[in-house]
């Protein structure tokens, strides 16, 4: 793999990503729902805005010469705010290997011969 094209993967691992495929990830890889550690609640909110892709934060080292920042994703307990977090390149990895399953509903569209929509 050329240097561009490391380079390339790198900043796509940085991106946000869509809270319904955040919501995915979780529910493959946590698939019960683990209520908080601190209160036992059983409701988590993503940090996100209400449309738009999932807040990546993130979070420096100290402990290394360069300053370096690993980037994450993060939902926390409705009841006492503790949060939780996933480095958003595990994230991003996921969700290439696993795309969302589009429905496509296909019975209102024209077919694509007739430009003018009427019906075969």
């Amino acid at each position: 793999m050329s240097e561009s094209t490391k380079k390339l993967e790198q900043r796509r691992a940085m991106h946000a990503i869509d809270p319904d495929d955040f919501i995915r990830f979780l529910a493959d890889k946590a698939p019960d729902h683990d209520p908080c550690m601190v209160c036992k609640a059983d409701e988590w909110l993503i940090m996100c805005p209400d449309e738009g892709p999932t807040y990546r934060f993130g979070i420096p080292a100290r402990n290394v010469e360069k300053t370096f920042y690993a980037s994450v994703l993060m939902y926390y307990c409705a009841n006492c705010g503790f949060l939780r977090q996933h480095v958003s390149k595990v994230v991003n990895d996921w969700v290439r290997e696993n795309p969302a399953n589009l429905e496509l509903d296909l019975k209102d569209t024209p077919d694509a011969d007739h430009e003018d929509g009427e019906d075969v």
